[in-house]
């Protein structure tokens, strides 16, 4: 008898602990109707991938497209295309990008 209690003890947390991980299918997860968060800048929508050079002229790729000095690509305007990085302006100024993060070009 002295086994049996602690067992049944154990047993009936175990299922009262199984039970209160399931949660209600029915009812929607939380969060669902809160308002989305605020919009990103569009300078952060827009890194650019790889750099191109075709004829002598630069040209970034992003998302499949082909963009050089003075388009406007989600809001942002390109200024210059460098070796590693592509300067923009956004109506909060220009900001600089970089094309390959981490990367560190040396000379020898």
């Amino acid at each position: 008898m002295k086994i049996l209690v602690p067992l049944i003890v154990a047993l009936a947390a175990a299922e009262a602990s199984a039970q209160a991980t399931f949660r209600d299918p029915t009812v929607p997860p939380p969060g669902f109707g809160a308002q989305p968060s605020a919009a990103r800048a569009p300078v952060d929508a827009f890194r650019p991938e790889h750099l191109v050079i075709v004829d002598g002229q630069r040209y970034v790729m992003w998302r499949g497209g082909r963009y050089r000095a003075g388009d406007t690509v989600q809001g942002v305007r390109i200024e210059r295309i460098e070796e590693s990085a592509v300067w923009v302006r956004t109506a909060d100024g220009s900001r600089k990008l970089p094309l390959y993060a981490g990367i560190e070009k040396h000379t020898r």
